[in-house]
C-alpha cells in the first residue's frame, strides 16, 4: 500500500491508500490494483480503522462511484 492520503473534516477523518504489487510478472512490472478508502477513529489506544472498503481502480475514475469527501 502506498501514498496515503488522510484528510480531516467536520465529518471526521478519511483517508486513502492505494495498492500496488512491484515485481510480480518482471523487474520492471508495476500493477495497481485499486485501493482502500478509511474512516478512522481516536481511540484511547490512538487512532484506528473504523471502516476501509475496497475500490477497484475504474471505481475512482467514475464520477458517479467516487465519493466527495476523497476527491
Amino acid at each position: 500500500m502506498v501514498n496515503p492520503l488522510i484528510k480531516a473534516d467536520e465529518k471526521g477523518v478519511h483517508g486513502r491508500v492505494f495498492i500496488v504489487v512491484i515485481g510480480e510478472k518482471g523487474p520492471n512490472h508495476v500493477q495497481r490494483f485499486g485501493g482502500y478508502e478509511d474512516e478512522y477513529v481516536k481511540t484511547t489506544q490512538g487512532w484506528r480503522i473504523k471502516k476501509r472498503t475496497h475500490v477497484r481502480t475504474k471505481a475512482w475514475h467514475n464520477p458517479l462511484l467516487q465519493t466527495q469527501d476523497l476527491n
